[in-house]
């Protein structure tokens, strides 16, 4: 099995996580699940909160792109044809609640 640089199996995670940001089949999924705890949030919030995400990305400082990763992404396996992504079904809601609570100025209880 061939290995790649780290640096590389990165990038092509965050920029599968820039593509699913951007998908409006994510951001109506994320929605829903978030309802379930949360009956007054707003797709339209849901949505501007992955839009910001997908923005200021490159602004945050490594430790944290580190942590929302972590809290994001189970595991990265990579084969000879392949480079496989699994992300926690959880993960980009708790994300998502961040950066809602950021953006509105409440605390978050990120779990």
């Amino acid at each position: 099995m061939r290995s790649i640089p780290a640096a590389e199996a990165e990038a092509a995670v965050v920029a599968h996580l820039h593509r699913m940001v951007r998908s409006p089949e994510v951001a109506v999924r994320t929605w829903r699940t978030l309802r379930e705890t949360d009956a007054t949030i707003a797709e339209r919030d849901v949505r501007a909160a992955l839009a910001r995400l997908d923005k200021v990305w490159d602004e945050l400082f490594p430790a944290e792109q580190n942590r929302l990763l972590q809290i994001m992404v189970q595991k990265v396996v990579l084969s000879p044809e392949s480079l496989d992504i699994h992300f926690r079904s959880e993960g980009l809601d708790t994300v998502v609640g961040e950066l809602r609570a950021a953006m509105t100025g409440t605390e978050c209880c990120a779990a």
